[in-house]
């Protein structure tokens, strides 16, 4: 687990609701199951928005997960830790505190600017409000978060042994990310903004010079400009490199600049930037033990930093030095007088009048602090109170006015996981239902009693350093400045103040939950109720004939084929079994699922939409409809190349501008239109005026229809998500001839292969061949047409002849050209074994055409290899023949030249030699 501390002045519930962030294309309830922990979204909000003030208003913690599976019922846990942690200071009725676990629905999905693979992993989102509902004074739990991270780091690494989770301590940030992907990351692609061509350098640098010395590295370092250290001899020791001209320097926080990375073998170092990430589906481990430093941080923590930060104001400088230079045993005395004091003024309960409780840490730690005893109320599937008090019924008055019954025990919180001071509606406790006018008041309240010197009323900077975060992809409006938040850590902050909604907005916003997720409000009750009632449609789902049919039959691979389409499945995290009824089971973790459990169980999704995906997976199955290829990331160099082309044809916003302006111009020549037609009209004689008029207004009214329907259709093309943008552009290129755009096109189409209606005969790949590739038949007056999901469609003469489906070829026509043509294709393709299917006259006759081509294949199929043979050695047998009869006639006529008298060259046909020549001939005279 990895704690994110961060902090906003508003926006918060419209980003836990919504969810959009810059560089993906879904919504919350696409991404998400969300889970309600503790408190009330909604009263939460209420509490923000009333705040007086320009500053942040509320911390946003979240605490993101390595694992794939955490249990609702460690989830639940690690919010009420969380709680006993942030609240060590403070007593049940101070602080409103609201949590909400987002469990993927959708696995991973492709970055829109950057072309990553983001793999989404479950994480909690925390929100506390930045008042203290007893005072109606600041409250800020953690303080300022760059002084305290000893403490949080403790916590993290307490709640990591505890319940055996990935901790980024032994996981670094080149391993330990919710973005796993590929470690290229850290190559060319991995450094993002202004200085990403310094990072690269350097980096190139270390790898080049071979450096694997932390000293030799800052003196490398020097050679890019002025440096400084940062943190010198602490564990998050850094470099700040500024170069010359520049007015900042650039912080070398990165993994591959730490000392941990630097001082790793070159091999190491190598092995770690190019190695890819194992897949792997990641479970909760064994619990550990907390090593000394982690229990000395807590018992610091518990014992006198949390009061610390509460309690004493660093603006008081009397009452701070004379703190500072006390005795150990001095400091806790003061701040025992700090809380008691405190409690004094603001009305601590009767039964607890001195603000002290016992401290659940004391038997391990040997330290006594204020603290209130952890309460237990709905704690989700599982819980129980633990604290043996009878619950009793009372009324609590919800943000709206109106009443809520809720269950709790004497004197504690309850309605919420582990109480922490709020109802089930996440209400304050000890607050009588017409006090809640006076706590609006209160919320402005700021002078003596604000813990830190800052003035309420005022915008402050803000109090919360961000951990372990780099600066890339944060969300946010882009017209206001950039808070650096990771992915989902991420929230739309500053976004403009949440507004009051009215009767009929909350009514309108109240049903869209209700459809959305199940839920008729984001509270902890109601996320109970939610949960009941999936249970029970899911039990009498299963008792149907179809569902039990569909789990019996429905194959476990084309499911997850399917959904690593539809919602990022990552296949290689799972593996496909057959139970010992012939159904399939899907390897999640420690748990095999079928397939309807593994769509409820481990995607997310509520039962009506996994029954949906279960009868449509399955009617494509009996229908024999071919299974959908794997999704998988993009390439990274045609990615850029899309990029480029995106950026030369303007960005989104700017399109937009473009399509608004030109939406303007046509409104305004249309109205000029009409009113030269009117005054066209109003120059006729009255008896045509009124028709003319009529007229004018007639085919202005249709002009506009018709501009609205145009400009309708024109901004549905703007709101093309990039994905599909991407795959036009791969169509494009893959139609001019590009084969590794093909390639790309058909691992992220969306499409299933397009088959012909009538299996005439195909050609794929024998058994152990190599893996099918995307290359283009160049032969000659062949052209070819590239589908949008990457099917190949090969024509001769203006008739399509072969499709190439990537696996296989397919005959559209099978006389001898194009059955040559295709196997020319697939020795090409496949290898020198092919496979052929279809009638058995087709597949003779392709083993004949190849022996008679002289294509040298071979094929799978004994039977069919037998005819090529017997064709091949026929062919053979022939060439042999004809060779023999070719060399006999040769012989023949050489024969006959040589038995055949040679004549004269100078006499003429007829003419008898000459007397000298008969001499000659004879030989000499004697």
């Amino acid at each position: 687990m990895l704690i994110r501390v961060s902090g906003g002045n508003g926006g918060i519930k419209e980003y836990l609701e919504r969810g959009h962030k810059q560089g993906r294309e879904h919504d919350r309830d696409d991404l998400d199951e969300r889970v309600i922990l503790a408190g009330d979204l909604e009263f939460t909000d209420q509490i923000i928005n009333d705040m007086e003030t320009d500053g942040e208003r509320y911390l946003h913690v979240t605490l993101a997960f390595k694992e794939d599976e955490i249990s609702r019922e460690t989830l639940a846990n690690i919010t009420r830790d969380f709680q006993d942690f942030a609240f060590a200071a403070y007593g049940d009725n101070e602080v409103n505190f609201y949590a909400e676990a987002h469990l993927p629905k959708i696995k991973s999905y492709v970055n829109a600017k950057t072309g990553e693979l983001v793999e989404r992993k479950p994480h909690i989102h925390i929100v506390i409000p930045k008042t203290n509902m007893l005072s109606g004074g600041f409250a800020n739990p953690l303080g300022m978060v760059e002084t305290n991270e000893r403490f949080i780091d403790a916590f993290q690494e307490h709640v990591n042994n505890k319940y055996g989770l990935a901790s980024p301590k032994d996981h670094r940030r080149i391993e330990f990310t919710n973005a796993s992907d590929m470690i290229q990351r850290y190559k060319d692609d991995h450094f993002d903004g202004t200085n990403k061509e310094l990072k690269r350098d350097i980096l190139a640098a270390v790898l080049d010079r071979k450096v694997s010395d932390y000293e030799t590295f800052t003196r490398l370092v020097t050679e890019f400009g002025e440096t400084r250290t940062r943190n010198a001899g602490k564990e998050h020791e850094y470099q700040n490199v500024k170069r010359e001209g520049q007015a900042k320097g650039v912080n070398l926080k990165d993994y591959v600049f730490s000392r941990a990375f630097i001082e790793l073998p070159d091999v190491d170092k190598r092995a770690k930037l190019s190695a890819e990430v194992e897949r792997k589906y990641e479970v909760e481990g064994q619990a550990r033990r907390d090593p000394a430093n982690i229990e000395a941080g807590l018992a610091d923590w518990h014992g006198h930093r949390a009061m610390e930060i509460k309690y004493l104001n660093s603006g008081n400088k009397k009452q701070y030095q004379s703190y500072q230079a006390a005795s150990p045993e001095d400091k806790q005395r003061i701040l025992a007088e700090q809380a008691r004091k405190f409690y004094d003024k603001y009305q601590e309960p009767k039964n607890e009048p001195d603000g002290i409780r016992r401290n659940p840490f004391e038997h391990t730690y040997g330290f006594k602090r204020p603290q209130r005893e952890l309460g237990r109320g709905l704690d989700g599937p599982g819980s129980e109170r633990t604290d043996g008090r009878a619950a009793r019924t009372e009324r609590a008055v919800n943000g709206r006015g109106t009443e809520r019954t809720t269950g709790r025990s004497p004197g504690r919180a309850s309605g919420e996981l582990g109480g922490r001071g709020t109802t089930g509606a996440g209400h304050v406790r000890g607050t009588e239902p017409d006090s809640l006018t006076s706590r609006r008041i209160a919320f402005a309240v700021s002078g003596k009693h604000d813990p830190f010197p800052i003035a309420q009323g005022q915008a402050t900077k803000t109090l919360n350093g961000v951990r372990t975060m780099s600066g890339i992809d944060v969300a946010g409006d882009p017209s206001r400045p950039k808070v650096l938040l990771q992915d989902h850590a991420r929230v739309q902050l500053d976004d403009g103040r949440a507004g009051r909604a009215d009767a009929l907005r909350r009514d309108r916003h109240r049903q869209r939950d209700v459809g959305g997720t199940g839920r008729a409000s984001d509270s902890s009750l109601s996320q109970l109720s939610r949960d009941l009632g999936q249970r029970q449609q899911i039990g009498a789902a299963g008792e149907l004939t179809e569902f039990k049919e569909i789990r019996s039959k429905l194959d476990g691979g084309r499911l997850l084929a399917e959904l690593s389409v539809s919602h990022g499945v990552i296949i290689d995290k799972y593996a496909v079994s057959t139970a010992p009824d012939g159904s399939s089971r899907i390897k999640v973790g420690n748990r095999n699922l079928n397939v309807s459990d593994f769509l409820t169980k481990e995607m997310r999704l509520p039962w009506a939409e996994s029954a949906a995906i279960l009868r449509q997976s399955y009617a494509r199955q009996v229908g024999l409809h071919p299974s959908l290829a794997p999704k998988a990331a993009p390439s990274q160099t045609l990615w850029r190349k899309f990029q480029d082309e995106r950026q030369v044809r303007g960005g989104q916003r700017q399109l937009l501008a473009e399509q608004l302006k030109r939406e303007q111009a046509r409104r305004l020549a249309l109205r000029e239109t009409l009113a030269k037609a009117q005054a066209q009209a109003k120059a006729l004689p009255a008896a045509e005026r009124k028709a003319a008029l009529s007229l004018a207004k007639m085919g202005y009214m249709t002009g506009e229809s018709a501009l609205k329907d145009a400009i309708r259709a024109e901004r549905q093309q703007l709101r093309t998500p990039v994905s599909e943008q991407y795959r036009v552009f791969l169509h494009g290129q893959a139609q001019g001839g590009d084969d590794k755009a093909l390639a790309e096109l058909r691992r992220v189409a969306r499409d299933a292969p397009v088959r012909p209606g009538q299996d005439i005969g195909s050609i794929g790949a024998g058994v152990g061949n190599s893996e099918p590739n995307s290359m283009f038949y160049r032969g000659k007056e062949m052209r070819h047409l590239v589908h949008k999901n990457g099917d190949v469609v090969y024509t001769l003469g203006g008739r399509a002849i072969i499709q190439d489906n990537g696996d296989k070829l397919l005959m559209l026509q099978t006389d001898r050209v194009a059955i040559e043509a295709a196997l020319r294709l697939g020795e090409a393709k496949f290898g020198n074994v092919l496979a052929l299917t279809g009638p058995k006259d087709f597949q003779e006759r392709a083993a004949r055409i190849a022996a008679e081509a002289g294509i040298k294949v071979t094929f799978y199929d004994k039977k069919i290899e037998v005819i090529r043979e017997q064709r091949a050695a026929d062919l053979a047998s022939e060439r042999a023949k004809k060779e023999q009869h070719r060399e006999l006639g040769s012989k023949f006529v050489e024969d006959q030249r040589r038995a055949k008298p040679a004549t004269p060259a100078t006499a003429k046909p007829g003419q008898r030699p000459s007397p000298s020549s008969e001499r000659k001939d004879k030989g000499p005279e004697r």
